[in-house]
């Protein structure tokens, strides 16, 4: 079984971002010639959750406000960017397996 490992590093903006990181996948599949398999994708940052979902402009939107509203960036935390952390506590998402 032939296995690669790769590191993508995603140069995010402050506050809830949404990040369509699917091209990254594909240059990866592509330059791999591996035709059946698994694909791993694994989170370091423990403010990040991954998720599968429709790249649809309104939909991301009301994910974001929905998610700012769960945990306002303007609140008083007892630690500083629980507004951050709350979405990959909610989903308990740092792991996808795509097969």
């Amino acid at each position: 079984m032939k296995i690669i490992n790769q590191t993508i590093e995603i140069i995010t903006k402050s506050g809830i971002g949404i990040y369509n990181i699917t091209p990254q996948f594909v240059l990866i599949l592509d330059s791999s010639a591996i035709k059946n398999g698994q694909f791993l994708v694994f989170s370091k940052h423990t403010t990040t959750a991954l998720a599968i979902n429709e790249n649809e402009e309104r939909l991301l939107a009301d994910i974001k406000v929905y998610l700012a509203k769960l945990a306002p960036p303007d609140d008083k935390y007892l630690h500083n960017d629980l507004h951050l952390r709350i979405v990959p506590l909610l989903t308990n998402r740092s792991t996808l397996t795509l097969t």
